[in-house]
């Protein structure tokens, strides 16, 4: 071999040296393209936190929040509470000691709105002004909600439980009738009434709640839920 022809041949086997180290330096060693483009979407799913059990909706508790209203859902009075949203309101169990219903608020919790009512069978019935309470959904499912309407001059009053969920309309029947002297007949002196859906209301007098003391309902985990009427 000549020298012009040694001299080409050093050159090109220096060409394609270089050419290997820099493909080498482009591409870190075991990693290809694709697997560096997904490494982002790597990293998010694995920062990502678990998502939290959902939380109690007021439609979980009163079931017709999401059904369109009824002309059984107009109250017998305009509500008045600002915060009320008024499209929400649906009928729940009329009793004779009250005219209830459920609603909820700006803040998304369960409301009670009710006008105490002296039981009069006709149109010419006494009733309270409206008075409403409202709380958040998880503590309705697992505390009720009550209502204090106090009688004022010739308006009535009520104590007014709704009771959580999970107390059977029979559960409840069978604790109230231990009670000396209630019935089930007109106006008992602790009434109680259950909507479509099984939802429990409890209903009496002030006088009536202040000589109970309190009521105790057996629950299905096993414990009792007791309405503190003092």
């Amino acid at each position: 071999m000549n020298r012009k022809a040694s001299a080409a041949l050093a050159l090109g086997t220096i060409a394609l040296l270089a050419t290997a180290c820099a493909a080498t330096e482009d591409a870190a060693p075991g990693t290809s393209p694709a697997a560096s483009q997904s490494s982002p979407a790597a990293a998010e799913s694995s920062s990502a936190q678990p998502s939290s059990p959902a939380s109690v909706q007021a439609a979980d508790i009163v079931p017709t929040l999401e059904n369109a209203a009824t002309d059984q859902d107009k109250t017998p009075e305009p509500v008045t509470d600002p915060e009320i949203d008024q499209d929400s309101i649906r009928a729940l169990a009329q009793m004779s000691y009250a005219k209830q219903y459920a609603a909820v608020n700006d803040s998304g919790e369960l409301c009670l709105i009710a006008w105490a009512y002296d039981g009069s069978q006709d149109a010419n019935g006494t009733m309270s002004e409206e008075e409403v309470e409202c709380e958040d959904p998880a503590e309705v499912k697992e505390e009720g909600l009550h209502l204090d309407i106090d009688a004022i001059s010739s308006t009535p009053g009520v104590e007014l439980y709704l009771l959580p969920p999970d107390l059977t309309e029979e559960t409840v029947r069978t604790e109230l009738l231990k009670i000396e002297g209630n019935h089930e007949d007109l106006r008992p002196p602790v009434e109680f009434a259950a909507t479509d859906f099984g939802l429990v209301s409890v209903a009496m007098e002030a006088k009536t709640a202040s000589d109970l003391g309190k009521i105790s309902f057996p629950r299905s985990s096993g414990t009792e839920f007791t309405l503190d009427l003092d």
